[in-house]
């Protein structure tokens, strides 16, 4: 993401992949390891804003195995309690608390999605079909106007079409990138 965001064409692959989920013409504020609520610190991967009402975050998933669990804490237990639980019902997403402690970390994420003008991406390799499945199949228990706002990006595509840039530091930067975290891919 940083060379892309570097020579200012990541907006041009996000819209790219997701042409109706991003209106804003130019990328202000990236941020990466972003904490937007200190309270509740969800940490997204990458964060920015496109215009002052428009919030884009996104969760990459190249090499973990899948999405956090809850932890069986007090910590956790108070915090679903006090922040989650009134999300969720303020959304209109009726899971229980099992459910989104299966995928905690996928569920924090979503609930962003319920902010006004936030829209939240899940980024992967094309062979983690398990990841996007998880992706929509949490969507189909949101409200529309939250699965509207809710995104799978395919890394693959862009990988193999930056692997094609005349620019020979992003061409070599995503050739290391796919040898580390795409190795199947032509």
């Amino acid at each position: 993401m940083v060379p892309l965001q570097e020579r200012g064409i990541l907006l041009e692959y996000i819209k790219k992949s997701c042409p109706d989920a991003v209106r804003g013409a130019k990328l202000e504020e990236p941020t990466f390891e972003k904490i937007v609520d200190e309270n509740e610190r969800t940490q997204f991967d990458f964060y920015c804003t496109t215009n002052p009402e428009e919030t884009l975050s996104f969760e990459f998933k190249y090499s973990e195995p899948d999405f956090s669990v809850m932890k069986d804490d007090e910590r956790h237990q108070e915090k679903f309690e006090t922040i989650y639980k009134d999300r969720l019902a303020k959304h209109g997403i009726n899971i229980n608390k099992e459910t989104f402690a299966t995928d905690y970390q996928l569920w924090r994420n979503i609930l962003y999605a319920g902010i006004h003008q936030h829209t939240v991406f899940f980024v992967f390799p094309k062979f983690r079909e398990d990841l996007k499945e998880a992706v929509e199949a949490a969507k189909e228990k949101c409200p529309a106007g939250i699965q509207q706002r809710i995104h799978c990006i395919c890394i693959d595509d862009w990988v193999e079409d930056l692997m094609k840039s005349d620019d020979t530091a992003l061409k070599e930067h995503y050739e290391a990138f796919k040898k580390k975290y795409l190795p199947d891919i032509g």
